[in-house]
């Protein structure tokens, strides 16, 4: 629907109930020009277009029973929505994206002054939100308990259907504690912590303060939830109309990707390096080896059962060093046109950017970059399997490290005041260092145990009995939990081991999670 040019006042009057601080100060905000946006919030049928297509990660997000077709996708993160919205513009040639958190609030209004588009309270006939709740003088109302189709109820002056209940919807926004420093033409606030993005409408779970039009929550751009979704916005092709502002400037680098002929000429532990600001990769050798650790391995692990076979029958590329900021950054500064990498800048913790390993990002967001490495190269990168991960560690050893039955923070960035082997107590740094910190392993890998703990391709499960045997990623089951592996900096030391697994939600992201890469060969 096209939304008119004009002017609002953002946010809520001290006096206005269930109002929280974060809603003012209220300001004049005016937009320049019109704009599209959903007439619904984006629903499984259009989300399972985009899986179908090839695009979203072919994943299909759980619809908890509630029901597929017209009911508002869930279970998406703002990560996932800008994914969407990649693959939307890809198709399209026009430039999809969300709401800023202006725009949300200034089509939930749609002319009006009141709490809801509709008046002073609220009722379920009116909208779907907990009905164990009162609004004003309204009578308790049904909880339906689910999400309901996008079309339900009656729709705003504006055409929208559901700008209050049923989903949350993620906005562009960060998430700011109020509106100090706002911008006032309508534009998505994009500076500052941006691990944390801005959520508007309230869902099926709230109670009826939480679907105010000036109502605002927030939450990690990683996460997703049974009550969380998203509309989206399009800019229209209206000459001097104001865009979207790039969060990064695009990135200038050169590519250089090996030839059909190069490729086939690479030998073992060869590297190779595809565009100035890409991954430093090592060719892994065809070969086998056995997976998982014997029972008599100290600190074993029944996940790590039962031992068995793994062969690769071709060799394949990995990264020499996990990912680090200054790749990652590569990614978000050309992130303008497709939405990889999203623009986001994940905290460093203060401990610098540039060589530390890439910390702070989901599974989801390992996701992204190797999809837009694959794009800018025209190669196949990819997060490596789990199996992959085990066999370039061990790099031909059966030991619990590469570098035998002990380890000390002499070898390894970990939590020193933990001890494995004969190895003794040593130092605890509490924070990343260098990727190329360290001796490398006999490939030539750095850091494949401790410092950052690695994603990988695998969904995770409590143990090998039905696991591949020729070194491919295990991605049936429950795929909420992804693998990591490796170990951090605030791992103790058995966590270290070459065996050593275990399963994380691939939303969630933390300081001691990154990823290395992976790329096929020949293929």
């Amino acid at each position: 629907m096209v939304v008119p040019a004009g002017s609002f006042t953002i946010g809520s009057p001290p006096d206005e109930p269930h109002r929280t601080g974060d809603e003012g100060p209220q300001h004049r905000v005016t937009f320049a020009q019109p704009f599209a946006v959903g007439k619904f919030a984006v629903t499984f049928d259009e989300w399972d277009a985009c899986v179908a297509d090839g695009g979203c990660f072919r994943y299909r997000p759980a619809d908890e029973g509630f029901g597929r077709g017209r009911r508002p996708v869930i279970n998406v993160s703002w990560g996932y929505a800008r994914i969407y919205l990649a693959w939307l513009s890809r198709k399209t040639g026009k430039t999809y994206r969300l709401p800023s958190d202006a725009e949300r609030e200034y089509i939930a209004r749609a002319g009006t002054t009141t709490p809801y588009w509709f008046g002073p309270s609220i009722s379920t006939n009116e909208a779907n939100y907990n009905g164990n709740y009162t609004d004003n003088a309204n009578p308790k109302g049904e909880w339906r308990r689910q999400t309901v189709p996008v079309d339900s109820f009656a729709a705003n002056p504006f055409g929208l259907y559901q700008v209050h209940g049923n989903v949350w919807e993620w906005v562009q926004d960060c998430d700011h504690g109020g509106y100090f420093g706002a911008p006032t033409n309508g534009s998505a606030w994009t500076t500052g912590p941006c691990m944390r993005r801005m959520m508007r409408g309230g869902s099926w779970e709230s109670a009826p303060g939480g679907l105010r039009s000036a109502a605002r929550s927030g939450s990690y751009a990683g996460y997703r939830d049974d009550s969380w979704g998203f509309r989206v916005a399009r800019t229209l092709d209206v000459v001097g109309a104001p865009t979207q502002p790039a969060e990064i400037a695009p990135s200038t680098g050169i590519v250089t990707p090996l030839s059909p002929a190069s490729e086939r000429a690479l030998m073992p532990l060869d590297s190779f390096k595809e565009c100035d600001n890409c991954p430093q990769m090592v060719v892994a050798p065809a070969g086998g080896f056995n997976m998982g650790s014997p029972a008599s391995e100290p600190r074993h692990y029944r996940d790590e059962d039962p031992q068995h076979q793994v062969t690769f029958a071709r060799p394949f590329a990995v990264g020499r060093f996990p990912v680090t900021f200054d790749e990652w950054d590569a990614c978000a500064a050309d992130d303008t046109a497709d939405g990889y990498c999203y623009g986001f800048r994940p905290s460093d913790e203060g401990w610098g950017r540039g060589r530390q390993p890439l910390i702070n990002v989901s599974w989801t967001h390992a996701k992204a970059y190797v999809d837009w490495l694959t794009r800018k190269t025209g190669k196949r990168y990819r997060l490596l399997s789990e199996a992959e991960q085990e066999y370039v560690t061990r790099a031909g050893t059966t030991t619990p490290f590469w570098f035998g039955n002990s380890i000390s923070t002499g070898q390894a960035n970990y939590d020193g005041r933990s001890t494995y082997g004969d190895g003794p107590k040593g130092e605890y740094r509490e924070r990343t260092v260098p990727v190329d910190s360290f001796a490398p392993n006999p490939w030539g890998l750095y850091q494949v145990h401790g410092n950052i703990s690695e994603w990988l391709e695998d969904c995770y499960h409590g143990g090998y009995s039905g696991a591949p045997t020729d070194g491919s990623a295990w991605t049936t089951g429950d795929c909420r939990y992804r693998v990591q592996r490796g170990g951090s900096w605030r791992s103790i030391a058995e966590v270290l081991r070459s065996a050593h697994r275990g399963g994380i939600p691939e939303d969630f992201a933390g300081s001691y999670w990154g990823f290395r890469v992976a790329r096929s060969l020949g293929q």
